[in-house]
């Protein structure tokens, strides 16, 4: 018994390192059922784990498992589905032509009209930038215009 012992702990040992071949998983479990009450404490839980793997070997579904079937659509004809198709481009065509021409708003407003076209408003929007340079031109040129008068007038005295 002693020998069975040594030998179950050596196998139970190489099963918990994943090194146990399908022979020796089967000599051990052949082992732990010989020895049963014999078995020492620290290995009673071997008893437990076989008896579990042994009713999960024999469950079985008890009912064979159907195969489901596809759900069967009706088929359409090819006059059909040409008919169809074609309705769903006409469809997609007339989305396109409402949702470009409905709600159009304008990019901008010159002279009190509404500018539709884009590059006619960012033409617009150039020269606006122009006008800004210029505009800080004309700041700088007061500006020494104001300081060449107090600078006359300050001679003047």
């Amino acid at each position: 018994m002693d020998k069975s012992i040594e030998r179950i702990d050596l196998l139970v040992e190489r099963w918990l390192d994943g090194a146990t071949t399908d022979a020796e998983e089967r000599e051990l479990q052949r082992l732990v059922a010989e020895c049963g009450a014999e078995l020492p404490a620290r290995l009673g839980w071997l008893t437990t784990t076989f008896e579990g793997y042994g009713a999960l070997a024999e469950e079985r579904n008890p009912q064979p498992v159907k195969r489901q079937l596809r759900a069967q659509r009706p088929t359409m004809r090819l006059g059909q589905r040409i008919v169809a198709w074609s309705m769903a481009a006409a469809a997609a065509v007339v989305a396109m032509i409402v949702a470009t021409t409905i709600d159009r708003e304008p990019y901008c407003y010159i002279n009190g009209v509404a500018v539709h076209d884009a590059q006619i408003a960012m033409n617009e929007t150039r020269c606006f930038e122009h006008l800004a340079e210029l505009d800080q031109t004309m700041q700088v040129l007061t500006l020494l215009e104001d300081f060449n008068l107090e600078n006359n007038l300050e001679s003047d005295y």
